[in-house]
């Protein structure tokens, strides 16, 4: 199966600047005292060199800040995540599977350097590993989310669980990833709540339990979250925990769909192609499916391969089919993959029968 905000800091800061202000503050009040001496005493060596001692620290503090804030801002830019309640205003966020690994590895190792405690940092410097994608990449990124984790950051405590649930720079192991997923959500992070769903419907680190299932895709789904909605769709269409009705599934892929999640706009193009809880319409499930596929959905390029094989809703198109199949497959679908391989014989075996007749 697949509030309001709290107050954001602005682009940059972080608790270094947060300390820099008043010190800053403070120190051009002690410069206007020593400013006001010097003018008092008009050649009094002593109160010049105060002023200037003065100066010179202030302009070591703002240097300082500015190579402090450089790396930051890049590491933001390149792997902050839009799910992240403490990253910048300003910055939309990039996607996991856009991050540029090598510049932002190189971009949050510096951020780090300067603030070694900043969980955010962390998180995304995890996040840029985890692209990177080999062993120890993996198991860097686990001990930085773990590190972050513990400082009750709610997207690493969720990356975490991720790590635990598909065994990433970790051995697989479920009962951590519930513990992970619960603290995140015991935060109210929804991505948290539909992850411990998925424990308890497949059954996973605890007892299979749809009701509780059902009872945390809710939790999800209320506040938006799209896996969620779509993760209830599944529960209607398949029965699991409640009685099947695809009217009910229907609602709730729609309104994932409606978010643009790919596997509520697939769903959403099967019932039409089956006509399961609405009049068949293959039309519709083509819309839907088409959808899905501009979002590089496997599954549904899978899909519109098949209604070109058979005809359904469409021309008969077998040059059309092995397009849409190519594409499904060459993102590793195995159905995509089964059918590629068949689609020419039978191509061929139409074509013999049809010149004997």
């Amino acid at each position: 199966m697949s509030n309001a905000e709290p107050e954001k800091p602005l682009e940059g800061s972080s608790e270094r600047p947060r300390i820099v202000q008043p010190i800053i503050k403070w120190l051009a009040a002690l410069a206007a005292v020593a400013g006001g001496i010097s003018v008092f005493l008009e050649n009094s060596e002593r109160a010049t060199n105060s002023l200037n001692e003065v100066w010179k620290n202030v302009s070591v503090i703002i240097a300082g800040h500015r190579t402090d804030t450089q790396p930051v801002t890049e590491c933001d830019r390149l792997a902050s995540s839009s799910d992240d309640d403490s990253h910048p205003l300003g910055v939309p966020g990039v996607p996991s599977d856009k991050v540029d690994a090598k510049r932002a590895v190189s971009a949050c190792q510096a951020a780090l350097e300067s603030r070694q405690y900043d969980s955010r940092l962390m998180y995304q410097l995890a996040r840029a590993l985890e692209r990177v994608g080999d062993a120890a990449s993996l198991r860097e990124a686990t001990r930085l989310y773990s590190k972050a984790a513990d400082e009750g950051n709610a997207v690493a405590q969720v990356s975490l669980g991720l790590s635990y649930t598909y065994g990433r720079g970790v051995e697989q192991d479920y009962v951590q990833a519930m513990k992970w997923y619960r603290k995140a959500a015991d935060q109210g992070n929804s991505a948290a709540q539909n992850h411990i769903g998925i424990l308890y419907s497949d059954g996973h680190g605890v007892e299979q339990d749809y009701a509780q299932a059902m009872k945390w895709f809710h939790k999800a789904a209320d506040q938006g979250n799209s896996a969620a909605q779509t993760n209830i769709g599944l529960m209607y269409a398949y029965g699991s925990g409640v009685e099947r009705d695809y009217a009910q599934a229907m609602k709730w892929y729609r309104k994932a769909a409606d978010q643009g999640n790919v596997l509520g706009q697939t769903d959403i193009g099967v019932l039409y192609a089956e006509g399961q809880g609405v009049a068949q319409d293959y039309e519709q499930a083509m819309y839907w499916f088409r959808k899905a596929a501009d979002q590089g959905s496997s599954a549904a390029q899978s899909n519109i391969a098949r209604l070109y094989e058979f005809g359904e809703g469409v021309q008969r198109d077998h040059a059309e089919a092995m397009k849409w199949y190519r594409k499904a497959a060459d993102q590793g679908n195995a159905t995509a993959q089964f059918f590629l391989q068949l689609l020419p014989k039978a191509a061929s075996n139409r074509v013999s029968t049809e010149t004997r007749k």
